[in-house]
């Protein structure tokens, strides 16, 4: 805002404000302004707290060499507080609360003046203090009290009135906290005063209980025992103005403790009857005060329980491990079993269900009694079925295609094809069934699936089989003693899927598939390294198996005109001969067969779990029990009277699976 004044009218304000001359200028010239109107201002309104330094900024808008002086009269009153000859920023506290409207006068070197006016509003607010939340404490420990306080200006004392009586027992100037130590109980109002740096106080209370220092106790979880059981109380006590000086137990919760101890709340109880009592315990501390806790204890007397009572499965190749999960609320003292459940018991132990019976196959309904150290009796009629089939642990590789031979007691699992790689293998893993461990062992030169296997000796041989695309007819020898594979003479027709078995000290091999099923016959005798072709099938085929039994040679099923068979034929290896059977009842491929005691027993293949057992003497096919898993291109052999199948390929997966059958077993059927 520009407000030019008249020169009688300034020389009056200067000489009545300040008693200083403000002559006009010597140099007529000097106040003059080319093309260029100057004014003041004398800045914003401002709002400040009495006695508070204020800084008000006046500019002069025009050459500042024109300037003379700056002069500031604050409470308009007529007079001027402070001049300078260089600025217009001046400082001042107003020390009345009101509003003010200050002036900027500004002279220039020619003795014109100009003016401006601005507001201030001086206020003195009263501070807010704050006692903080209410307090509960406990008689001599120490109370926090906490009071703050917010304020225009600056907080120059705290003060509390720790009883309320109206008289101040600590001040403060920093802040308002304070710790109280209150003896007696009883409830207090604690004042809490605060003084501003311009005299204004203000007030507020805080409540503080103090209560008596009950102590806390803690006698522990609810516990459920048996009859004539102990229990063990861990109970605990706490004091918080003070300690712990007695711990007692009443354990029926009859009013009559039966237990107390200077040190701990540790004891124990034997329940002798049934029901459910309160343990109660009691802490007592240095000022005389109790506190009381409750635990409460349930006694029952139940009989003991079987928990399982299918045993599940056995396998009838050896003596059975049988066992039940018990349970009771104490401890079993008596265990007995029937075995045959037609009223005798057979077997008792103090310690343990689990015993050894041998089970023939079939459904058993064993009979188990327990007793408990409260005689309690419980007698339960389980369920336990016994069959030919045993699960073993499987291989590392899963794979189709396989060769599987036994030689000197360990059996050996050679090449396949293999889903991991999606290619044929040449892994050779090797299973010994008494530490029940696979190893994987050197592999072979060539991969390759649907190969045929022979064993001379301890020499095992692989034949002939599929490479990725190509069919093969490589001989590998291998030495278990040594783990080394060795090439040996090819056979003179390459093939896939030939069948293969060891008679005499020479290695026969049969049929298989080039682009057409073959029905050629093949022999070896390894010392001359040479094959030499024999009288050829009758059938055409592939992927049969051949068993030796009774000097000639059994080639059971396979694959030929389009569909699975249930021919069987045999050669006579003295006569060169062939001459043929009674079918499989169940036409398949790419099956497993081995012979024991005296007959073939046919497995698997054409993804089927049948086992058909031929009796050379009748010429007849029985059923025997089927396999756990259905599968094709598995191979088995026979050690210690056990039969060992593995691998093989599901209908939704290749299979790492050895699966044990006791041809034994089935001959109970």
């Amino acid at each position: 805002m520009r407000r030019p004044a008249a020169l009688w009218m300034i020389m009056l304000f200067l000489a009545v404000g300040c008693g200083t001359d403000l002559d006009n200028p010597a140099d007529p010239d000097a106040g003059s302004y080319i093309g260029y109107e100057p004014w003041v201002d004398a800045g914003r309104q401002r709002r400040a707290t009495i006695n508070d330094t204020l800084m008000l900024k006046g500019l002069f808008h025009g050459p500042q060499d024109k300037v003379k002086r700056y002069g500031w009269d604050f409470d308009a009153d007529g007079l001027l507080d402070r001049v300078s000859p260089t600025t217009g920023v001046m400082p001042w506290a107003f020390s009345e609360v009101g509003t003010y409207h200050p002036i900027l006068m500004v002279e220039d070197l020619a003795g014109f003046f100009m003016r401006d006016t601005t507001e201030v509003e001086i206020t003195n607010e009263t501070p807010q203090a704050d006692a903080g939340s209410d307090r509960v404490g406990y008689p001599n420990r120490a109370v926090e009290l906490s009071g703050q306080a917010t304020d225009d200006g600056g907080i120059v004392e705290y003060r509390w009135d720790y009883q309320g009586d109206g008289t101040f027992d600590w001040k403060n100037t920093q802040s308002g906290f304070v710790q109280v130590l209150y003896p007696e109980v009883g409830t207090y109002r604690a004042v809490f005063e605060v003084v501003d740096d311009d005299a204004n106080a203000a007030r507020d209370t805080a409540v503080v209980s103090i209560e008596l220092g009950v102590p806390t106790a803690n006698a522990g979880e609810d516990v459920a025992i048996s009859i004539n059981d102990w229990v063990s109380f861990r109970g605990t006590g706490f004091d918080l103005n003070g300690e712990v000086l007695l711990y007692e137990w009443d354990f029926e919760g009859d009013g009559v403790f039966e237990v107390s101890s200077a040190v701990d709340g540790l004891a124990e109880h034997l329940y002798a009857e049934m029901g459910t009592f309160r343990a109660v315990l009691r802490v007592t501390d240095d000022d005389g005060y109790a506190g009381l806790d409750t635990a409460l204890v349930g006694v029952t007397n139940n009989p003991p329980a079987v928990e399982n009572l299918d045993l599940g499965t056995g396998w009838c190749a050896k003596p059975q491990k049988i066992s039940a999960r018990v349970s009771d609320d104490g401890v079993v003292v008596w265990y007995e079993w029937d075995f045959e459940g037609d009223g005798a018991f057979d077997w008792h132990s103090e310690t343990s269900s689990e015993v050894e019976h041998f089970y023939g196959p079939g459904t058993y309904s064993p009979i188990l009694r327990v007793i408990d150290d409260d005689g309690n009796a419980t007698t339960e009629t389980l369920t336990y079925r016994v069959g030919p089939w045993t699960t073993g642990r499987p291989m590392k590789y899963p794979r189709s295609g396989v060769g599987v031979e036994a030689v000197g007691g360990i059996l050996y699992v050679v090449s396949g094809f293999s889903p991991e790689t999606g290619a044929n293998t040449a892994v050779l893993e090797a299973y010994d069934p008494r530490s029940r461990h696979w190893e994987t062992r050197s592999p072979m030169a060539l991969k390759q699936a649907g190969l045929a296997t022979a064993v001379i000796g301890d020499r095992l041989y692989a034949v002939a089989g599929c490479a990725t695309e190509e069919v093969r007819g490589a001989v590998e020898e291998y030495w278990p003693e040594w783990d080394q594979w060795y090439r040996r003479a090819s056979v003179r027709q390459r093939r896939c899927w030939p069948a293969a078995t060891a008679y005499d000290g020479s290695i026969y091999v049969f049929g298989g598939v080039t682009d057409q099923e073959q029905s050629i016959v093949e022999v070896l005798y390894p010392p001359l390294r040479i094959w030499n072709t024999l009288a050829p099938m009758p059938t055409a085929r592939h992927g049969m198996a051949a068993v030796v039994l009774d000097n000639a040679i059994y080639v059971i099923g396979g694959f030929g005109g389009g569909r699975a068979l249930s021919t069987v034929e045999v050669y006579f290896p003295g006569t060169d001969t062939w001459e043929t059977r009674s079918p499989m009842p169940t036409p398949r491929t790419a099956l497993a067969a081995v012979a024991w005691n005296g007959k073939i027993y046919a497995i698997g293949g054409s993804y089927t779990d049948a086992v058909e057992i031929y009796d050379p003497a009748t010429d007849t096919w029985t059923p025997g029990t089927p396999m756990p898993t259905r599968r094709y291109g598995l191979g088995a052999a026979v050690i210690d009277e056990l039969i060992y199948v593995a691998g093989g390929q599901s209908p939704s997966e290749y299979l790492a699976t050895l699966e044990v059958y006791s041809p034994a077993c089935d001959e109970f059927r």
